[in-house]
This record gives C-alpha cells, structure tokens and sequence, in this order.
C-alpha cells in the first residue's frame, strides 16, 4: 500500500510542476501585444525583433516574477 501511495505523489507532483511551467509560460505569452510562442521562446533566447524581446524582457518576465 505505501508503494502504490508514493507513486500517487510522484505522479501528482509531476503533474503539478508540468502544469505550473505551461502556466508559468503562458504568463509570458498572454498580454494586450500578441507575441507567438516562437517569438516568446526567441526573446527569451536574445533572438527575434527587439520589440519582442523588449516586451517579454522589460514587461512579462518582471510581471512573471513579481
């Protein structure tokens, strides 16, 4: 019984991080300016147009953080 209640938390803690990077990273994406996930993903890389990385930079990650 305490191996198959282990494994229950294993997985629902696997499910709960995953779910909290999807939301994490939604945060970043979702704002008034539509960025793609591609532009997203460049910005945070230092790649793509400045106006995407001067969004995702100076405004979602700080809001992400706060």
């Amino acid at each position: 019984m305490e191996r198959e209640q282990r494994k229950r938390y294993i997985v629902c803690f696997c499910a709960l991080a995953a779910l909290l990077l999807l939301l994490l990273f939604l945060n970043t994406v979702v704002g008034s300016t539509r960025l793609t996930a591609a532009a997203v993903f460049d910005a945070l890389l230092g790649r793509g147009d400045e106006a995407a990385r001067s969004i995702v930079r100076n405004i979602r990650l700080p809001r992400l953080l706060a």
